[in-house]
């Protein structure tokens, strides 16, 4: 959180145009702070409304009002932002329209003034906003970087299924911003974590629903010639082999996806596959593709504590140091 104090917020020369700027939408006759851009817009607005909004208004507006710049009855405030971002950012706390927001960099604008002045409506809202746009998976790199950078919880939860399954574009991703210079090489092995962790647990959820099943079933062809009654037919382990292999390189497949069970049935040796596939097992796949849907994204603890596990088979210790006694 960037730490602004008020001395710093309330730096004015006092002094006004004899015809100042207002913005036409606050203006409020009854306001009692004017807030002043850089490009010398003032923004007539309430107390009451910017210290409940902001805390670093509310400790800025607590300190003794010889502190702050005053004009009549009004406190003064000068801001380094421009016009229109302190018009776009006021809009979240007044009853007025708020800006549509279709690309990220108004919203990482915005963010910033966010965590400057501590203003969570203002970040919960945006949040709200870019976890349900179609940002999470157009600009799925930027994304998940911003939530990084100003640590969006809720958006980095929305945007990690996109960026497990995006890996690629991490790797090759070359037009640097001021957000995705946070990213480091961590994030990408956390990434890959997260996907090879989620293959695993639907490989768990896939033969788990089955585990029992197989004897349950009709014979099929294969399972009579070959004496292989109390196994699987060889059609439904080449399509688990082939789900698992496919979830790999594209961990959103889903598991009901006929074609899968098509490019088994083309190239199995079992006479019954299709039978078998698409009606012996169909309510297997169906509790499978549930469960797997139930798999979580992100496995943070588990990646750190594998972390932890691997600093400690290569023999890193933490660092300490020692120093010789003064005489």
């Amino acid at each position: 959180m960037t730490t602004v104090t008020g001395t710093q917020l309330a730096a004015s020369s006092g002094r006004r145009a004899q015809n100042p700027k207002v913005s036409p939408h606050f203006r409020y006759q009854d306001s009692n702070l004017i807030i002043r851009s850089s490009d010398e817009m003032e923004f007539h607005v309430h107390k009451s409304i910017m210290s409940s909004s902001s805390r670093v208004f509310r400790d800025m507006l607590s300190l003794d009002a010889q502190n702050l710049s005053t004009t009549s009855d009004l406190a003064l405030v000068d801001v380094s932002e421009e016009s229109d971002v302190i018009e776009a950012a006021l809009r979240f706390l007044y009853p007025l329209p708020r800006p549509i927001l279709k690309s990220l960099s108004p919203m990482v604008v915005l963010f910033e003034f966010a965590d400057k002045y501590d203003i969570p409506l203002i970040n919960f809202t945006l949040q709200e906003i870019l976890s349900q746009s179609n940002l999470l998976t157009d600009e799925t790199v930027r994304t998940f970087s911003i939530a990084k950078k100003f640590n969006l919880t809720r958006v980095e939860a929305a945007v990690m299924p996109y960026a497990v399954q995006n890996i690629s574009k991490f790797m090759a991703f070359g037009s640097s911003t001021e957000e995705t210079e946070v990213l480091t090489l961590d994030d990408i092995h956390r990434l890959d974590h997260s996907r090879s962790r989620r293959s695993v647990a639907a490989f768990v959820a896939l033969h788990s629903s089955t585990h029992t099943s197989h004897m349950s079933l009709p014979l099929c062809a294969c399972r009579r010639m070959g004496g292989r009654a109390e196994r699987a037919c060889e059609a439904w382990t080449a399509f688990a082999d082939l789900f698992i292999k496919t979830l790999r390189e594209n961990p959103s497949t889903d598991i009901s996806d006929p074609t899968l069970r098509y490019e088994v049935i083309s190239e199995s040796n079992c006479p019954d596959a299709r039978v078998t596939l698409f009606t012996h097992y169909a309510p297997y796949i169906q509790q499978a593709g549930r469960e797997i849907k139930e798999i979580p994204w992100a496995f943070p603890e588990e990646y750190e504590r594998e972390k932890l596990c691997s600093r400690e088979d290569m023999g890193i210790d933490d660092c300490t140091f020692e120093y010789e006694a003064i005489e």
